[in-house]
């Protein structure tokens, strides 16, 4: 290609120069009363000067174009996902379900092989009367295959008394799908509390949630509980949540609510409504912690005057710490 391009730009060197007849028949390139003769070579300088350019062309501007078949794979560069949205985990769920973000609504499952510890206090308080308060610490841990499991065990505080053990209660979880292939991303959700101050109970609950804009999330869970001995009392209710990510991973705003049906076995005409609803607040204010707190004042007569949520949580990840990763920053 480069002795191509040399010769081209001898033959515009000779058109300036002279003329470009053919070097083995001499003619008059000018006619007139005195012929100017044929120059048969440029001037030394400039011959030199086109020879010395040539080697310096990109070798992109002279290559031909490859034809379709032989063209090399586009390259498309996207977006590195950031902050609370960006997908982590085998399940490709968001980083921030990773983290309890509400007190009332649970969503989808942890991680595969995440490790989370949580102290709860979650206190009442009516007109007139001390506080009431439940205690919890749980252990949660992520399984593959969208599986979770919990373990948690309660103290109760009533009015004026002491702080009694009222037992444990053991939790399961599984998600349906990935995070974003089903609607609302399903989870289902099955309890057993053992009560040494009352019946025991069972809960199962169908837990939904996603994102309703950049940084904006929510939760909501449909609710049912059994007594299993006792007045064998029965809830069917309703929770739930959005919040904002007022800071990406560190500060977020939101509320909660639910609404809650009680009747007791034999006495249907006798039944009671709890509804509650207020603002709520999560302060990540470590990588790896977080605090929840949610204050719900009741909207009827049957439901306590207020509700307290504080959630203390620490993220102990597990094994292998890529598993937590933004899938984007993982090779395949």
């Amino acid at each position: 290609m480069e002795t191509l391009l040399r010769r081209a730009a001898s033959t515009l060197v000779l058109a300036f120069a002279g003329c470009a007849a053919p070097a083995f028949a001499p003619a008059p390139c000018i006619e007139g009363p005195e012929p100017i003769p044929f120059v048969a070579s440029p001037p030394a300088g400039l011959a030199a000067a086109v020879e010395r350019a040539l080697p310096s062309v990109p070798e992109v501007l002279v290559r031909p174009p490859q034809d379709r078949e032989g063209e090399l794979p586009g390259i498309t560069v996207e977006g590195t996902p950031s902050g609370e949205d960006a997908l982590v985990g085998e399940n490709r769920q968001p980083e921030w379900t990773t983290r309890r973000r509400f007190t009332t609504s649970r969503v989808y499952v942890n991680a595969p092989w995440q490790v989370e510890v949580e102290l709860w206090d979650r206190s009442r308080f009516d007109s007139g009367e001390s506080r009431e308060s439940r205690y919890q610490a749980e252990v949660s841990l992520g399984l593959p295959y969208r599986f979770q499991v919990d373990y948690y065990h309660n103290f109760e505080e009533a009015p004026d008394d002491k702080i009694r053990d009222s037992g444990p209660q053991v939790e399961a979880r599984w998600a349906l799908a990935e995070w974003g292939r089903l609607w609302g991303n399903p989870t289902a959700y099955l309890e057993y509390k053992w009560d040494y101050l009352g019946a025991d109970k069972v809960e199962a609950k169908a837990l939904l949630g996603g994102d309703l804009a950049p940084r904006w999330h929510s939760g909501a869970n449909l609710i049912y509980e059994q007594e299993t001995s006792g007045a064998r009392a029965t809830e069917l209710g309703v929770s739930a949540a959005a919040s904002y990510a007022l800071l990406d991973r560190v500060l977020g705003v939101g509320i909660e609510g639910k609404a809650m049906r009680v009747t007791e076995n034999g006495s249907r005409g006798d039944r009671v409504y709890e509804v509650a609803l207020g603002p709520s607040l999560q302060w990540r204010f470590h990588p790896r912690a977080h605090l929840d707190v949610a204050v719900l004042p009741g909207l009827n007569r049957s439901t306590h005057d207020l509700e307290v949520f504080v959630i203390l949580g620490w993220d102990f990840g597990g094994g292998d710490e890529s598993r937590l990763a933004p899938t984007s920053t993982r090779s395949n």
